[in-house]
């Protein structure tokens, strides 16, 4: 999966996006979960659960892989039409966390 998305992103977060969406994919059809309807929050929380202590990535790391959930799915909002405004990130959880102080957060388990 490459998103298309290329307004205002460097070729490297996009490569990053990807890549993390990639993983999710690849570690959901791992249990048999194969459809977009089966990222619910129980299954990104067992994800979360595995980057950290499988993977032992921060907790920074872990909550980027999750951004890349929230706005793979702003995105699709904004193209469907659902979410109205020129940047579909924005519609998802790293606008938030854009606002937050900077700082080591660890994510929610």
């Amino acid at each position: 999966m490459y998103l298309k998305d290329h307004q205002h992103r460097s070729h490297d977060h996009i490569k990053n996006v990807s890549g993390r969406l990639n993983y999710l994919a690849s570690w959901m059809a791992d249990r048999g979960l194969v459809h977009v309807q089966d990222i619910r929050p129980d299954v990104l929380q067992r994800f979360q659960r595995h980057l950290l202590a499988e993977r032992q990535v921060s907790g920074r790391t872990a909550n980027h892989y999750i951004d890349a959930v929230h706005n793979f799915f702003g995105y699709a909002a904004f193209k469907r039409g659902v979410v109205s405004g020129t940047n579909p990130a924005a519609t998802g959880r790293q606008a938030y966390l854009d606002k937050v102080p900077h700082g080591e957060h660890r994510p929610p388990v």
